[in-house]
């Protein structure tokens, strides 16, 4: 165990350094979508400062950012709309209408092309950034909710919770290259840098399961320590929401809606090495860009909050907006990064 330890400092250590080096051409934010409000929270990183709150439309529910933090992307579902945002101004660029309510989207690497899951339907619809317009429509199976890109945006991984599966998308020519069936309801998912194992929520399950991409299969099925008695989710069926694999893909962190805390599990062992309580319903979660700290988000308190994994405690919380889920830190070019020496606006 110790060694284990010391393995794991070090990794977040290197984390730390190259983080380091790549925040320094900018200005690192972190945007917190308010599910059951209208707006996004801004917050100020590494201080924890809350900045401004931009309004987007009722019922915000997806981001995304370009590679270069320049733009923003949310799907707002009231509206059925995406919208583009300059991260330097808060202004909206532009908006393209969808088909229906737009749920988690995913950004092809080239930043051309946004795929968005249509939920009432069973395609993603796709997104010309650059034309602003609708380009086309990829099925994927009923009920999609969440959208996720490889870490070279080569592939879109896009999930059906009726279908219970995952299908993989080709960003560049819009081909299905293939599904991987979940065996349950499928939640948030993340990949494996070299794509070779994903990691799932599904409904009803306290834990996550673990498929092999290569393979299409689900190879292990991992739970959380047992939830207390009589404790109901904040959201029916959903006693995990979220799933991250750190930066270097050394640590899954795995939120517990009905204990209100993440589990830290190492990878590729699987193993729980630790606990940090959260805020209340803890949901949806993101890194700061040196991988030190991830932020989670609590829908039932309406907080944030910012857990240091190295030290495997919360650090700070962050009052937000009414239910916050989905939450991304970008890094804003310095030369049109806005709010550096400002309390907010």
């Amino acid at each position: 165990m110790k060694a284990l330890r010391i393995a794991l400092i070090v990794g977040l250590a290197a984390i730390v350094m190259a983080g380091r080096a790549g925040a320094e051409d900018g200005t690192e934010l972190l945007y917190v979508a308010n599910s059951h409000g209208d707006d996004l929270t801004v917050i100020h990183l590494p201080d924890h400062r809350p900045l401004r709150s931009v309004e987007v439309g009722s019922h915000p529910h997806g981001l995304a950012a370009s590679r270069n933090g320049q733009r923003l992307y949310v799907s707002v579902e009231s509206s059925r709309e995406i919208l583009a945002l300059d991260t330097a101004t808060d202004e909206i660029l532009w908006r393209v209408s969808v088909s229906d309510r737009p749920n988690e989207m995913a950004l092809s690497g080239d930043g051309r092309r946004l795929f968005v899951p249509i939920r009432p339907a069973d395609y993603v619809e796709v997104i010309d950034t650059e034309e602003h317009r609708s380009i086309g429509r990829v099925e994927v199976g009923r009920s999609p909710h969440n959208a996720l890109a490889s870490a070279d945006g080569r592939h879109i991984y896009a999930t059906s919770m009726e279908d219970r599966q995952v299908t993989i998308i080709d960003a560049a020519t819009l081909k299905v290259l293939g599904t991987i069936p979940c065996g349950g309801v499928v939640r948030p998912i993340d990949v494996s840098r070299d794509e070779s194992r994903m990691y799932v929520a599904l409904s009803d399950l306290h834990g996550f399961v673990v498929a092999d991409i290569l393979g299409r299969k689900v190879i292990d099925r991992v739970l959380l320590p047992p939830a207390p008695e009589g404790v109901e989710p904040l959201e029916p069926h959903t006693p995990t929401h979220g799933l991250r694999l750190t930066p270097d893909d050394r640590l899954l962190v795995v939120t517990s809606l009905v204990g209100d805390y993440v589990g830290l599990f190492t990878v590729p062992g699987h193993k729980l090495i630790g606990t940090v309580a959260t805020g209340k319903a803890p949901n949806w979660m993101t890194f700061s860009h040196d991988g030190r700290i991830c932020y989670v988000s609590n829908a039932g308190s309406d907080d944030v909050s910012a857990v240091d994994l190295s030290a495997r405690k919360e650090v700070a919380r962050i009052k937000v907006g009414k239910t916050p889920k989905r939450l991304l830190t970008v890094v804003v070019p310095k030369r049109k990064a806005a709010d550096q020496n400002a309390g907010g606006r």
